[in-house]
């Protein structure tokens, strides 16, 4: 039985992936050390030939699953279908992971008494021409966090770790930039919070993210004003969200 499933999803990072699929792979190792058994699985959507020839051409154990969706959200989606895993993880493609993160992020997962999705304690931007930054999670079961504040401001990045059953339950959406309509991480988290499913963090844990001020997809998009689709969001729940209660 596989305990974890770390899921990293590609598309056309290139030989940027090489440092992610390093920590990915060194995470699985560790989590498997400590008696966690994990698998790592590499979804490739829509790839460019450089980024399929790369990882076509690792010498280490993983699983390839190629898909089209041309979409991150559903790219995950697939991830989740294809994995044999109990819990899920994901990483994206040019983001790089602390050791430890699996095993930890387990090990609040299975000690919490409900629905929960586990953060990284700390992430870290990094890039060319970029400054240097860190983004500290809130932690649900401390912090206090009111919805509303949820609604105007996404508190938690996309490496999410949580049962297999969440994800199946409460599956990404696919995005539509170009109309204003996203991101997949903050309406998944939007939509999470609003079933009672606790955001909780995995103390002393790191992500560092890759940003690029010149191309970053998020900076792109962010000229156009993207928002989550809330009106969406609450006709699905089929109910009022007091959006000043306490996630």
């Amino acid at each position: 039985m596989i305990d974890i499933s770390f899921i990293v999803n590609l598309h056309a990072e290139g030989r940027i992936c090489l440092p992610t699929l390093d920590t990915a792979l060194t995470a699985v190792k560790y989590a498997n050390k400590h008696g966690v058994v994990s698998e790592l699985i590499l979804v490739l959507d829509n790839p460019d030939n450089g980024t399929l020839r790369l990882v076509k051409n690792l010498d280490f154990k993983c699983r390839i699953e190629i898909t089209d969706v041309r979409d991150l959200g559903l790219a995950r989606n697939f991830g989740v279908e294809a994995a044999g895993g109990k819990y899920i993880a994901f990483l994206d493609g040019d983001d790089l992971c602390c050791d430890d993160w699996l095993l930890k992020a387990y090990e609040e997962a299975v000690n919490h008494d409900t629905d929960c999705i586990v953060h990284p304690k700390f992430n870290l931007f990094f890039g060319r021409d970029y400054d240097q930054y860190f983004w500290v999670h809130p932690d649900c079961r401390y912090d206090g966090v009111k919805l509303s504040r949820l609604l105007v401001e996404n508190l938690w990045t996309s490496s999410v770790f949580a049962e297999r059953k969440i994800f199946e339950k409460i599956p990404y959406w696919r995005n539509d930039l170009k109309n204003g309509i996203g991101y997949e991480d903050w309406v998944f988290n939007i939509e999470t919070a609003v079933s009672n499913v606790r955001h909780i963090v995995a103390p002393d844990t790191i992500i560092f993210i890759r940003r690029n001020k010149t191309s970053s997809l998020l900076d792109n998009s962010n000229s156009v004003g993207v928002v989550p689709d809330i009106l969406r969001i609450f006709s699905k729940m089929n109910s009022k969200m007091n959006v000043n209660r306490i996630i």
